[in-house]
């Protein structure tokens, strides 16, 4: 299966990936107003279309000077995930609809 190998600092990499991933992502953010560095290693396994599982494998903190080093590999087992969150089918669709609401409000219903 396709897999991430993540590495910083040298520590022992990580191999972020599932045999069902829809989507797998590898995320390092820089927010100035806080001065936060982020590293993200996640992916998506989708059931239906509103029935998905969001995956993290890893989720840290950098700072300036760590070293972070990612292969794309062919790998038989991944490491363990450090979370997994369903998303609510129901409560999706009950999204979905509040907002349809809310656009024909904005919009009126049949404008252009």
């Amino acid at each position: 299966m396709l897999c991430f190998e993540v590495q910083v600092n040298g520590e022992g990499p990580i191999i972020a990936g599932a045999e069902n991933i829809s989507v797998l992502t590898f995320i390092g953010t820089y927010v100035a107003s806080h001065q936060d560095i982020t590293l993200q290693v996640g992916g998506l396994v989708s059931v239906s279309k509103s029935d998905n599982e969001h995956i993290d494998w890893l989720h840290r903190s950098l700072k300036v000077g760590d070293q972070i080093v990612v292969r794309v590999v062919d790998a038989t087992q991944a490491s363990e995930a450090i979370a997994h969150e369903r998303t609510d089918p129901d409560f999706v669709e009950k999204q979905k609809r509040e907002y349809f609401e809310q656009l024909k409000k904005e919009y009126g219903e049949g404008k252009e």
